[in-house]
């Protein structure tokens, strides 16, 4: 009897213990988080840039022509549009330079506030050149930068690039034929 109130003494504390790693390792990745937002919005005017192109041919001037009811400002970052005859290009400005996080505290044991680098994006929707006529691509790139405009991306040889000092975002080059 003895043996096994000790054991259930001995695992509680431990239990506890990993019970406050989890939940503070989930509080931190919060703070990640906040900025997917960013990203997410990028990404879709990117897809609704070459949906408008395949129906109008032509690039929309506008975040409100593209009907998803993104405003071109909201409490996390800034969204700015520009569009050529042959492309569109999307910049992501978040507001400010690092993201302030808080103290999260679990039963106790607290993590310290972060600062976490803010990511700026770059997207470009481009038409081909010969050989592939009215071929679509994009591309999504990132820099973590803090609230920088980043340099647009471009088109070479049909594939698009993404400029200096910037990443692509995995799986965001690819080409539609409409």
């Amino acid at each position: 009897m003895k043996a096994s109130k000790n054991v259930k003494v001995s695992v509680f504390p431990w239990s506890v213990g990993a019970i406050a790693i989890v939940a503070l390792t989930g509080c931190s990745q919060r703070i990640k988080l906040r900025g997917s937002e960013c990203r997410q919005n990028a990404g879709a005017i990117t897809r609704a840039q070459q949906a408008y192109w395949l129906k109008n041919r032509k690039f929309a001037i506008a975040l409100s022509q593209l009907g998803l009811g993104i405003s071109e400002t909201n409490n996390r970052c800034r969204y700015l549009l520009t569009a050529t005859k042959t492309a569109a290009f999307i910049r992501v400005i978040p507001h400010s330079a690092t993201r302030e996080g808080v103290a999260h505290c679990f039963l106790g044991a607290c993590l310290p506030p972060q600062s976490v680098p803010t990511t700026s994006y770059a997207a470009g929707v481009f038409t081909s050149n010969a050989p592939q006529p009215n071929k679509l691509f994009s591309v999504l790139c990132y820099a973590d930068v803090g609230s920088v405009e980043l340099s647009l991306p471009s088109l070479q040889n049909n594939q698009p690039i993404c400029p200096a000092n910037t990443k692509t975002v995995p799986f965001s080059s690819t080409p539609i034929a409409p």
